[in-house]
Order: structure tokens, then C-alpha cells, then sequence
């Protein structure tokens, strides 16, 4: 059974990392999760440091990035979808990211439909990037 735990984001990285990794802390196994984020394409600094955060800067990792378009029910959208062919470096744990354009927090269910589409999940959890477990 595989989990997919989704979350769209903006300009939140340290909130998101810490509450991601307290996600992480609290499993007993993280093999059968992916960890999916959806940015805008005007915050990609946010992108950046998240990706940085969680795989070494510099390092050999080598990530695979696809464009997608696909038509949902309020429309047609296209985003670039980024995998990495190693878990991260940090709790070893599988990452995707997602790129495209910002629809702002009132079509929050258009992020929300991207992310699902691609998730590879049996059952999916949706994350925000101010939660933190304690």
C-alpha cells in the first residue's frame, strides 16, 4: 500500500521542511511514501531551497523533469513535474515536484488536482505547509 501525501506550497520553506520532517519522524517506515510539492513558476526560489533542503546541493543527484498537460474538468493545465532517480539525502524518502502556473488560494482544488494526478498513491494525504506534528 502506497501513500501519496500531497501539498501545495508558497514561500513557506522552513515551515514546510520542519513539518514535513516531523511527518517523517513519525513514521516507522517511509518505503511506501512519496512526498509530492506543488510550486508556482513565480516562486521558484522556494523550489529551490526546498530541493536543497532535502538533497545535497551540489551533489550527483540527477533529477528528471517532465512537462505535462492534461485536461481537467475547469480546464487545461501545464506544469513541469520533477522526479529524482534517488531518494533525498535527508530521511531518505521519495520527493516530486511539480512547477506551473500560480492559480492563487481560491482554486486551491486545481493544485490539489495536479498533485493527484501524478501521485503514484493507493491512498493519498493531504498535507499544508503550516502543519506540524508535535
Amino acid at each position: 500500500m502506497k501513500i501519496s501525501v500531497i501539498c501545495p506550497t508558497r514561500r513557506r520553506k522552513d515551515v514546510l521542511c520542519r513539518g514535513i520532517d516531523s511527518l517523517i519522524n513519525s513514521l516507522s517506515s517511509t518505503a511506501d511514501v512519496e512526498f509530492l510539492f506543488r510550486f508556482d513558476e513565480d516562486d521558484l526560489s522556494t523550489l529551490e531551497d526546498v530541493m536543497n533542503y532535502y538533497y545535497k546541493p551540489n551533489s550527483n543527484t540527477e533529477f528528471i523533469s517532465t512537462l505535462i498537460t492534461n485536461k481537467f474538468k475547469w480546464g487545461e493545465s501545464t506544469f513541469k513535474f520533477i522526479i529524482s532517480k534517488s531518494a533525498s539525502i535527508k530521511n531518505n524518502v521519495s520527493m516530486k515536484f511539480l512547477i506551473g502556473h500560480r492559480h492563487h488560494y481560491h482554486y486551491l482544488n486545481r493544485y490539489l488536482d495536479e498533485l493527484m494526478y501524478v501521485s503514484d498513491g493507493e491512498y493519498i494525504v493531504n498535507w499544508t505547509d503550516d502543519l506540524e506534528l508535535m
